[in-house]
């Protein structure tokens, strides 16, 4: 993981201190904080932040923090420990500048290849090696050739690391599992319907049938598979299926499913005891 935590910087001291952090899959979000207009001089940021200290627009003040975090994160890019960078919102918070940095880290396969800053840099240099005079800043034919180039070899690197991922069975896309398993004689299992009991409530002694339909919140489909009376509490435990195979019919104790047509006298909530068992 790359800077696993919301960094909150300390302008009078450089320091800074981690807190919470939210991770999602390869990538981890970043929280940085600085007081707005200050001096912001930790050395992971970089000295540059120190403009923002003259800085009253407050506009150019986020753009300002924008560009010198991507910069200071930049390293990691380069380092192949990551595969992009962005800061996905702004906001502040009693004084403070709040930076939501997305970093998307690198596969573990992927680390042993360049990414597209490494190349052009690479690229760049090797031109240098060859015309000392050559201009190779930003804008110019040199660099918007070596980024083009760096961007194709980029994804020639990152289809050298899926098709790696191919090769093993526990890191395989869905399709490619299915053909080692076909290669081994292993068929994949059918799915199967999730199945248990429901509580029907309503008016006591009213009668119901089987095949009542019903839907959960998100809409997956059930029906009843058994009827009967309800009690004098206005009670009944009804069998019940769902009619879509597959996990996604397990529930949950204690969740509510809504009958398409209640019957009369019938409460048009169903609440589950036990629905398990969908593969």
């Amino acid at each position: 993981m790359i800077g696993g935590m919301d960094v909150l910087l300390d302008p009078r001291t450089g320091g800074y201190t981690g807190t919470q952090t939210a991770t999602l899959a390869n990538s981890v979000y970043i929280r940085l904080a600085t007081p707005v207009g200050a001096w912001w001089a930790a050395p992971e940021v970089g000295s540059l932040l120190h403009t923002l200290a003259r800085e009253k627009d407050r506009p150019r003040v986020q753009r300002l923090a924008v560009q010198y975090a991507e910069q200071a994160l930049a390293p990691l890019i380069d380092d192949g420990r990551a595969i992009r960078i962005a800061v996905t919102s702004q906001s502040y918070e009693k004084g403070w500048l709040m930076l939501l940095i997305e970093v998307h880290e690198a596969a573990g396969n992927m680390r042993h290849f360049q990414h597209p800053v490494k190349i052009r840099k690479n690229i760049l240099r090797e031109i240098m090696n060859l015309q000392s005079d050559a201009d190779t800043e930003k804008g110019s034919d040199h660099y918007v050739r070596a980024s083009a180039a760096a961007s194709a070899i980029e994804g020639l690197y990152a289809h050298q690391a899926w098709i790696a991922r191919q090769i093993f069975p526990d890191t395989a896309d869905e399709d490619y599992l299915i053909l080692h398993a076909r290669v081994r004689g292993i068929e994949r299992k059918p799915a199967v319907a999730a199945s248990g009991t429901a509580r029907v409530t309503g008016k006591p002694g009213t009668a119901i049938s089987s095949g009542l339909n019903a839907k959960y919140r998100d809409g997956t489909p059930y029906v009843t598979t058994t009827g009967g009376t309800l009690n004098a509490s206005g009670q009944l435990v009804v069998g019940i299926a769902a009619l879509t195979a597959g996990v996604m019919g397990n529930r949950q104790d204690g969740d509510t499913l809504t009958l398409t047509v209640p019957p009369i006298d019938v409460d048009p909530s169903l609440t589950i005891i036990s629905v398990r068992g969908g593969t």
